[in-house]
């Protein structure tokens, strides 16, 4: 991670798989670094992700996991859960 972060960059470190935001300090001018999740799993592609997904037991074990497809560069998140009980993927 940078020594100097800045105001709504996200940063996932590659020695923890952790995902930080940089965000204001109330009443500075700087900015620093905000823990968002103790750890990103790292999938290869959409496909993959899928197939972990379709094979979990209990999915709400995974609400607000963070997962990185370096394939196509992206982050997502298996979030919240819906009026029948789905999760879903943002």
């Amino acid at each position: 991670m940078p020594a100097v972060v800045e105001d709504g960059v996200f940063y996932l470190t590659t020695d923890t798989n952790r995902l930080y935001v940089g965000q204001p300090v109330s009443g500075s001018n700087t900015v620093e670094r905000k823990l968002l999740n103790q750890t990103v799993q790292i999938i290869g592609s959409l496909t993959e992700l899928t197939t972990m997904a379709n094979n979990w037991t209990n999915k709400d074990a995974h609400i607000n996991d963070f997962y990185y497809i370096t394939d196509d560069n992206v982050l997502a998140v298996y979030t919240g859960v819906d009026k029948n009980k789905n999760g879903g993927w943002v």
